[in-house]
């Protein structure tokens, strides 16, 4: 019975040295995957620790998010893995330039920028977390791990483009920093010149260095100014074959050789000849062209030689006034047609209705402004108030028309009272003392002068053919806003003496 109860006891103790043994075992074969797990975990740690990792070849991933152009930061900055577990994500605000950003974030998408990642190892949680991250020539948490190189950029003038590598950064004065090596800088600026435009431009090859801040100053050519003048003035001036515009001239042009030159006077015998100037930076130029002719007969208008007194009469001084030419009849249709073929300008307002368009019959419809540039196309102008009360008089001083006192009559002038209903032909009364047609009756004549201090209107005189006797007086004054354009109002034009008459 003793032996049957000590075997019992030897089987226990067996069994329990067998379930101790197994217990040892299993103790001894987790502290053995353990163990191997920590040191897997320190192998990973130690394969990152303080080396330099190039994104596209690891599975570190940085990720950019958002940026914070006032703060120059990207905000939500994060460093993560791919596919693995024992990194874990790590925030930062991670600091660049402002000028660096674009390329920055384009590099980091491109796989190409080099980081350094410093791990410890979390043996509870088997991890190798991320202790601290260098991004190289960066500013990290706000203070710079690597500061890069800064380079200044100054031109003359100001205010000229920079391009780095061929990508535009901002204007002169500027100043940034960038990656090491070599770039290529471009300083341009684009001047809106008389030919069109001008961009000069210069380029420098630098090379950055750590530790090294380079400035550079670029001096840039610069459009020349040219002045073209002639005797006399108005003349139209042609550069390189191309218009130019009206003597006198002040030009914006590039640098360069150029043929300046007038355009051919119609009538004018000899020519004056072309000139060949070399602009330079840093000068200015003049041409000068005088061209010879009578002055006493004739006048340049538009580019032609032209006898400038032709239909005019000579009105002779007063005491506070020179002598003048004054137009013998109002501006007809047929000299206002040549005006308009010859420049464009709009039709009168009463242009196709034959009541009012005959060749012969004096304008209408016409504003002030429309006076003006006709008068101006001929190189005359429209008759001051006082000029033109002068002429109408004809010499008889004191009288209340151009003829004299009498009243009117459809013999002296097309009124109101003539029954006609319209203007008629120029020339269709007699002439006055100075031999001056249509001063009274027909139509209304634009002056000069305003008939406000307000300026509002501009004065009429003279009457017109819907107009009775007392508005025919010769003292008698008119008006209508500059821009009315009515069937009751024409004009004619004055001059003044030639130079050399003077």
């Amino acid at each position: 019975m003793y032996q049957k109860r000590l075997n019992q006891y030897r089987q226990d103790d067996e069994e329990r040295e067998q379930r101790y043994q197994q217990e040892v075992d299993d103790i001894m074969s987790t502290i053995d995957n353990e163990i191997k797990l920590r040191s897997q975990g320190y192998q990973d740690a130690l394969a990152l620790l303080n080396r330099n990792i190039v994104l596209d070849e690891t599975q570190v991933v940085l990720n950019l998010g958002r940026y914070d152009p006032e703060n120059q930061i990207f905000a939500d900055a994060s460093l993560s893995t791919k596919g693995s577990r024992q990194l874990q994500v790590f925030d930062w605000f991670l600091k660049v330039p402002l000028s660096y950003a674009k390329q920055f974030k384009k590099s980091v998408e491109n796989g190409t920028v080099k980081i350094r990642v410093e791990v410890e190892l979390e043996a509870e949680n088997q991890t190798a977390n991320i202790k601290s991250v260098l991004v190289e020539d960066l500013v990290q948490d706000l203070q710079c791990a690597h500061p890069l190189p800064q380079l200044t950029v100054k031109s003359t003038p100001g205010s000229a483009r920079v391009s780095i590598d061929g990508r535009y950064i901002g204007l002169t004065p500027y100043s940034g920093r960038f990656i090491l090596g070599q770039h290529q800088i471009e300083v341009s600026k684009t001047y809106r010149v008389d030919n069109g435009y001008y961009q000069p431009s210069k380029k420098q090859t630098i090379t950055l260095e750590h530790g090294v801040d380079q400035s550079l100053d670029i001096k840039l050519p610069q459009p020349v100014p040219l002045g073209v003048v002639s005797d006399p003035a108005g003349l139209d001036v042609r550069i390189n074959d191309k218009d130019f515009g009206q003597t006198p001239l002040t030009l914006s042009l590039p640098p360069g050789s150029y043929r300046v030159g007038l355009s051919r006077i119609k009538g004018l015998e000899t020519q004056p000849q072309s000139k060949t100037v070399m602009l330079v930076v840093g000068e200015e130029d003049l041409v000068e062209f005088k061209v010879n002719y009578d002055r006493t007969k004739f006048k340049i208008v538009n580019q032609k030689l032209i006898e400038p007194y032709k239909g005019m009469v000579l009105i002779p001084s007063l005491s506070s006034m020179p002598a003048f030419y004054m137009d013998k009849y109002e501006v007809t249709n047929a000299q206002y047609h040549e005006f308009i073929q010859a420049t464009g300008h709009r039709e009168p307002i009463y242009w196709d209705n034959s009541k009012y368009n005959q060749p012969n019959q004096p304008v209408v419809g016409v504003s002030w402004n429309d006076a003006v540039a006709y008068a101006k196309w001929l190189g005359k102008r429209i008759p001051t108030e006082k000029e033109w009360e002068w002429a109408a008089r004809g010499g008889l001083l004191g009288k209340k028309y151009p003829w004299g006192d009498q009243q009117p009559n459809s013999s002296r002038t097309n009124y109101y009272g003539a029954n006609i209903g319209k203007p008629t032909a120029v020339g269709s009364y007699p002439a006055n003392g100075y031999g001056l047609y249509d001063m009274a009756g027909n139509v209304l004549e634009w002056c000069q002068d305003w008939y406000d201090r307000d300026q509002h209107y501009k004065v009429l005189r003279g009457g017109s053919w819907a107009d009775i006797p007392p508005i025919l007086r010769v003292a008698d004054r008119n008006n209508r806003n500059p821009l009315n354009r009515g069937i009751y109002h024409g004009f004619r034009c004055v001059s003044g003496l030639p130079f050399a008459s003077q």
